[in-house]
């Protein structure tokens, strides 16, 4: 679709970390890796935006990705620490297995998600607040059509 793009390399999204062998369907949200001495968790999808089409020439990039699910996604730092240059990325604790960053992402994007997926989504703890808060105010909107709907 892009013809221009040649091979895309690390760091060609603006990524601070690439890995190779994980994707959206395989990582989930609250994921915790031990990078060199550092800990770090999965917080949420990456959200692609228009840099990406002025960076690389290539309108519609952005959205193209969105659609694909093909986001990326976003580390907190929970404990700092030294990382020396080439170091392993290791899983150490994935407490919500069913939480893949695609899966949230999807969430995000779908408007036509059940009240049920929402309110799952709203309550994912390790999810960032930003996020949760939009699948909260999401269901609450509905909520409040649905009351209203009722009422005539």
């Amino acid at each position: 679709m892009y013809p221009h793009l040649q091979a895309i390399g690390p760091a060609a999204f603006g990524e601070n970390l690439s890995t190779l062998g994980l994707d959206e369907r395989q990582v989930c949200i609250g994921d915790r890796f031990r990078w060199g001495d550092a800990l770090i968790e999965v917080s949420q999808p990456r959200s692609p935006c228009s840099n990406l089409d002025r960076r690389h020439d290539a309108r519609g990039l952005a959205r193209q990705l969105a659609k694909s699910g093909r986001t990326g996604w976003l580390y907190r730092t929970l404990e700092p620490g030294a990382v020396r240059p080439g170091a392993d990325l290791h899983l150490i604790d994935r407490p919500c297995p069913t939480a893949s960053v695609l899966r949230v992402w999807r969430g995000s994007m779908n408007e036509d998600i059940s009240d049920t997926e929402l309110t799952w989504l709203a309550d994912l703890s390790p999810l960032a607040s930003e996020y949760r808060t939009r699948f909260r105010q999401r269901l609450d909107s509905r909520r409040r059509q649905q009351d209203q709907g009722a009422l005539f």
